[in-house]
């Protein structure tokens, strides 16, 4: 029985598979000829949203409970005094 101990793939096979896998990605999402990080294709290219701070999210949350508690007043108010002419 014969055992082989350099199964392993060498850099060079390891690099030039890889490179296969990176054409095929480049063609699957239309990145021909694309150079720089995203050689590949694989690096997802999304641009983060700026947050808005602390103070705006709070004070638009305060005017919408107010807002609401407002509402809901008006309507027990409009209850109760159905209430009272029946």
């Amino acid at each position: 029985m014969v055992c082989c101990l350099s199964t392993m793939p060498s850099a060079k096979d390891i690099r030039a598979r890889n490179e296969l896998f990176a054409k095929k990605a480049r063609e699957t999402q239309n990145l021909r000829g694309s150079k720089g990080p995203n050689k590949r294709g694989l690096l997802h290219t999304h641009e983060e949203r700026q947050k808005t701070s602390k103070v705006v999210q709070y004070t638009a949350l305060f005017f919408l409970v107010l807002l609401g508690g407002g509402f809901v007043m008006e309507m027990l108010f409009l209850f109760m005094r159905s209430l009272n002419y029946a």
